[in-house]
């Protein structure tokens, strides 16, 4: 298994393969699933609250692009890493746009930011945001971990653009749970597939540190629900 990925991360071709086919398989995964929701307006409620920032777990995040698929433009921020390159062609497969970065955490070294490219991604994202008909989306916790704790980089984009966090729970009730360090679902065909919206978060442009500390754990307490919520949906308890 070690050889097969370290294969994968050295080989763009077989990324892109890989990529392709995936988007495949998750078109075949919402073709045979039925979608159950608590919120029926949904189209309304998206359009009302554009341009906005949607969010969603790592490892949580393969079926939440069908929730972005009709009448507004998407895009996503994704990992420079090898499987982020496998998301990035799946999700432009999908007919999303991406920016590739991805956000640090607080042990990181200057070398290490600036590589993962978390900055200028979210200076681009910043841009973005701003434009009607827009959603700009990004996993709410960074690779690779703390795993389901809410990164501050969100938060600052939120707080830069004075658009809404509009949190996002989607799963199906068929799935495997892999030992990686997300606890990532690969999400199964011929499933019930629930889906949960949180409410828009607006996060004020000043700030101290504890209150953007108060503000984050406010979206990783809601993107929790609409997780939770998401599962119960599709008739499935969420246990990470």
């Amino acid at each position: 298994m070690k050889q097969m990925l370290k294969e994968i991360s050295k080989s763009k071709t077989l990324q892109v393969v890989l990529g392709h086919s995936f988007a495949v398989y998750l078109k075949f995964v919402k073709w045979t699933s039925r979608r159950v929701t608590d919120r029926e307006d949904t189209r309304a409620y998206i359009f009302e609250t554009l341009p906005f920032i949607t969010t969603f777990w790592h490892g949580e995040h393969f079926v939440t692009p069908f929730e972005l698929q009709d009448g507004v433009d998407v895009t996503v921020m994704i990992s420079k890493s090898g499987d982020g390159e496998i998301n990035a062609t799946a999700v432009q497969n999908l007919g999303f746009c991406v920016v590739r970065g991805a956000g640090t955490n607080k042990r990181a070294t200057g070398e290490r930011v600036q590589k993962r490219g978390g900055v200028a991604g979210l200076k681009t994202l910043l841009t973005l945001v701003k434009k009607p008909n827009q959603v700009v989306a990004m996993t709410g916790d960074v690779p690779k971990g703390p795993a389901k704790q809410a990164g501050m980089g969100l938060i600052t984009l939120a707080r830069l653009s004075g658009r809404p966090i509009v949190p996002l729970g989607a799963a199906t009730s068929r799935f495997v749970r892999l030992r990686s360090w997300d606890r990532m679902v690969i999400n199964l065909p011929f499933s019930r597939f629930g889906v949960c919206w949180g409410e828009p978060i607006s996060i004020p442009r000043d700030l101290t540190d504890d209150e953007q500390e108060h503000w984050r754990q406010v979206v990783e307490d809601e993107l929790n629900r609409v997780t939770r919520k998401a599962y119960h949906l599709a008739g499935r308890d969420w246990n990470v």
